[in-house]
């Protein structure tokens, strides 16, 4: 999965698919074949993978989540719903399974129900600024999507680590301030990437410091 975020997107998909061979009954292996196709765009292979987690796993809720953010990059708005509503019922209203909904809603052009959504999430104590970004996005509410991923970033989110490929952030990558963040995430160049391991992926925080909130990253 590393290498899907770094962007290298040939390479995670020949380590992914060696994975499915050698474990091919694995939820969590076929989950982390379709986040890599989803990190490269290539949706109908990542709703197969996630779709065969969900077989392996029915009630994975991350395979439920990326079934749906990859319908919702298909525009597949209904089945996106359909997943992510799953999703947010295995996981209780987990705060990324909730703000994943309210992104399929906001897509769908279904504005009160992301708003709803919204308003929930801003009244937690720790919500996962990454996430809710996203969310704002999806509105076409570009500058308060700024102000959370910029909270990500001083949060040290570990969902920044998608920051690079994620496709709902394409419209705004040629806003100043995005490059500006990019320049400040200080993503590995290439010689560096090649000297980390394909097979797993530690988050570390932008900066480098410790981080005693709770990890935005859990499902």
């Amino acid at each position: 999965m590393i290498l899907g975020v770094m962007g290298r997107y040939e390479e995670a998909y020949t380590e992914g698919e060696r994975a499915v061979r050698l474990e091919p009954s694995s939820s969590v292996i076929q989950f982390g074949s379709g986040f890599v196709h989803w990190c490269g765009r290539r949706y109908t292979r990542a709703v197969e993978r996630c779709q065969r987690a969900l077989e392996l796993d029915p009630r994975s809720v991350q395979a439920h989540v990326w079934l749906g953010l990859t319908y919702v990059a298909k525009s597949s708005y209904e089945q996106a719903i359909s997943a992510l509503q799953r999703a947010v019922e295995l996981s209780e209203n987990t705060p990324v399974a909730a703000a994943a909904l309210a992104e399929g809603y906001a897509a769908a052009g279904r504005t009160r129900e992301a708003e709803n959504i919204l308003s929930e999430l801003l009244k937690l104590q720790h919500v996962t600024a990454y996430f809710t970004a996203r969310v704002y996005a999806a509105l076409g509410q570009t500058d308060e999507a700024f102000k959370l991923l910029e909270q990500a970033y001083k949060d040290h989110g570990e969902w920044l680590v998608l920051l690079r490929v994620d496709p709902r952030f394409d419209t705004l990558r040629s806003d100043p301030r995005f490059l500006d963040l990019m320049g400040r995430m200080n993503f590995p160049q290439p010689n560096v990437e090649r000297r980390m391991s394909s097979n797993s992926i530690e988050m570390v925080p932008a900066g480098g410091e410790s981080n005693p909130r709770p990890r935005d990253y859990e499902f």
